[in-house]
């Protein structure tokens, strides 16, 4: 028998490479995932902190009013826009 890797059998530096970027594209991943958690995190806090603000002071809470009607005023214009051509 021979020690050459025979061509079924994937050559030691192959499978090392293999290893390597599997361990890379994991690492990713995990960051990708990291990353997500901390961006849910700051929105769930920013969204926390309106609410208080809009509770704790009634001249947020009207103009978060205001600014919610004037998105929905603005969403049935495009709509009917988009309708219309």
């Amino acid at each position: 028998m021979s020690d050459a890797p025979s061509d079924t059998e994937p050559s030691s530096s192959y499978q090392q490479d293999l290893h390597l970027q599997t361990i890379k594209e994991v690492h990713r991943l995990e960051q990708e995932v990291a990353s997500l958690r901390r961006k849910i995190f700051k929105a769930e806090q920013r969204a926390k902190h309106e609410q208080y603000m809009r509770r704790r002071y009634p001249a947020v809470e009207e103009s978060y009013k205001q600014y919610l009607m004037m998105m929905k005023l603005v969403k049935s214009n495009k709509d009917n826009s988009q309708n219309n051509k």
